[in-house]
Order: structure tokens, then C-alpha cells, then sequence
């Protein structure tokens, strides 16, 4: 059990795709503020991870922004955390209780 859940795991981190965000480095001298650490400060104030925050700012976007894709339904699967849940609730349905 251990093994197949080891493996399962695994499978999902092959499934993960990173996307890069760049921002200017601070610069003082030419009034460049830290973009970094503005945004992770900003996410942590709200309670969340970086990640997290760029996450819900896209969503957002994308199912407000007439101009844009506009789904209003979009929503990213946050990662291996919610695919599981989503596999448990379905595994749910078809289990049964020995007695």
C-alpha cells in the first residue's frame, strides 16, 4: 500500500508544470522597488504562499476580464492536494463497509 502510494505521488509530481515570473532586481539608484518581496509579503499578509496568491490573481482575471479569455467558471487545480481530495470523494462513493 505504502509503494503504490509512493508511485502515485510521484506520478503527480511528473505532472506539474512551472510557469516563471520575472520582475526587474531592486535598484535604488534608478527607483526600482523590490518586486519580489513586495509580492511575497503582500501574499503572506493575506495568508498564503506566493504560489497561491499569482494563482488566485489569474483566476480572478480570467473569469472577470471581459477582454480577456473570460471564463467565469475557471478554476486551477492547486496541486496534488486537490486532485487527491477529488480522487478520495470519488473512491467515497464506491466504497464499501465490511462488517
Amino acid at each position: 500500500m505504502i509503494h503504490q502510494l509512493a508511485i502515485h505521488i510521484s506520478s503527480l509530481k511528473d505532472k506539474i508544470e512551472d510557469i516563471k515570473l520575472h520582475v526587474l532586481k531592486e535598484d535604488k539608484e534608478l527607483g526600482i522597488p523590490d518586486y519580489k518581496n513586495i509580492i511575497k509579503e503582500q501574499a503572506a499578509k493575506l495568508g498564503k504562499s506566493t504560489t497561491a496568491y499569482i494563482m488566485d490573481l489569474v483566476e480572478e482575471d480570467i473569469r472577470n476580464n471581459k477582454d480577456g479569455l473570460y471564463i467565469n467558471d475557471f478554476h486551477i487545480i492547486r496541486g496534488m492536494n486537490e486532485v487527491t481530495q477529488e480522487e478520495n470523494r470519488l473512491i467515497g462513493k464506491f466504497r464499501i463497509n465490511i462488517i
